[in-house]
């Protein structure tokens, strides 16, 4: 039987070096994101406890929750609060923009999320 070379993706000798002072933040951020994801003691050790907090901070999932109720927010709400706080739609995404019919006003523009393609 013979084995095919399995090669590194271009890009990973870069995240895989020592963090250095003079390195931009994106390259350093990149290298401190890549450490993390690597980082599988820890990750076997928090779990998925930061998960469950998130969607705590969201009204909880049924699924992870035994005894879970609604949320006493409305969808609204909720659907504000992820947008605001993590920049992303849900079902669509909204924002502010100039009407093409007369640009020298803003209307509320509303288009199907990324995510629901």
């Amino acid at each position: 039987m013979v084995l095919g070379r399995v090669t590194a993706p271009p890009g990973l000798d870069l995240l895989e070096e020592p963090i250095t002072k003079n390195e931009i933040p994106p390259i350093r951020k990149a290298k401190l994101f890549y450490k993390s994801c690597m980082d599988t003691d820890q990750i076997k050790r928090i779990g998925d406890l930061p998960v469950r907090h998130l969607l705590d901070q969201f009204g909880g999932w049924p699924v992870t929750k035994k005894n879970w109720e609604p949320p006493n927010m409305s969808v609204e709400v909720l659907l504000g609060k992820i947008k605001g706080d993590f920049n992303e739609g849900v079902l669509s995404d909204q924002w502010v923009g100039p009407d093409d019919k007369n640009s020298s006003m803003n209307i509320l523009q509303v288009r199907q999320s990324k995510s629901t393609h």
